[in-house]
C-alpha cells in the first residue's frame, strides 16, 4: 500500500515528528528532515522557516537556536497551484490532496488507539481545536465560516495541525 497525505497527517499526530525532526530540534536536523528551498524570515530571538505546507519555527536562548514548533499548513494547498510541498514529503507520501476532511485523521489515528480531545473553550468562532492525549499536537478545523469568507477549504476541512515542543 502507497502512503498517503493523510499517512503524513496521522504519523505527525502520533510521533509529534517529521521525518527525524521533533519540535525542539536544531536547525541542523531540520535541514537533514526537510531538505531544500525555504523561505527564511529572522529576527533576533525569532526565526522561522516556510516550507510551503510546513512551517518551523525557532527560538535563540544563549545564542543557539533550538526549534520551539513546527506546523503542517493543510489549508495552503487549497490554494491555486496547490501550494508548494517539500520534494522529500511528496516522494514519501505521493500526491496532497487540497483539503482533507477530520474525519479522515481521526479514522486514521482510532486504528492506531489514539484519539482527539475537541478543547471546548477554544474561542475561536470559525475554528475548532482538537488535541492529541500528550496535549502538544493541536488540530485546527474549520467548522463555521465567516458567510464573506473566501476559505478554498470546506466545513469541517483540517486547516492544520501545530506540534509544540515537550516541556523541561
Amino acid at each position: 500500500m502507497t502512503a498517503t497525505d493523510i499517512d503524513l497527517y496521522s504519523r505527525v499526530v502520533r510521533h509529534e515528528t517529521l521525518g527525524e525532526a521533533t519540535a525542539d530540534s536544531t536547525p541542523e536536523v531540520w535541514e537533514q528532515a526537510l531538505p531544500g528551498d525555504r523561505l527564511e524570515d529572522r529576527r533576533k530571538k525569532f526565526m522561522r522557516w516556510d516550507y510551503g505546507l510546513v512551517e518551523v519555527f525557532f527560538a535563540r536562548v544563549d545564542r543557539q537556536w533550538s526549534g520551539s514548533g513546527f506546523t503542517i499548513q493543510v489549508h495552503r494547498l487549497a490554494e491555486a497551484g496547490g501550494g508548494p510541498v517539500p520534494a522529500c514529503l511528496r516522494d514519501a507520501y505521493g500526491d496532497f490532496r487540497s483539503s482533507v476532511p477530520l474525519g479522515e485523521l481521526t479514522d486514521s489515528l482510532a486504528a492506531a488507539g489514539l484519539s482527539l480531545t475537541e478543547v471546548e473553550s477554544y474561542s475561536d468562532r470559525e475554528f475548532s481545536q482538537f488535541t492529541s492525549p500528550s496535549g502538544r499536537v493541536a488540530v485546527y478545523v474549520l467548522t463555521d465560516p465567516r458567510p464573506d469568507a473566501d476559505y478554498r477549504v470546506p466545513r469541517g476541512g483540517i486547516w492544520s495541525i501545530t506540534v509544540a515542543p515537550a516541556e523541561a
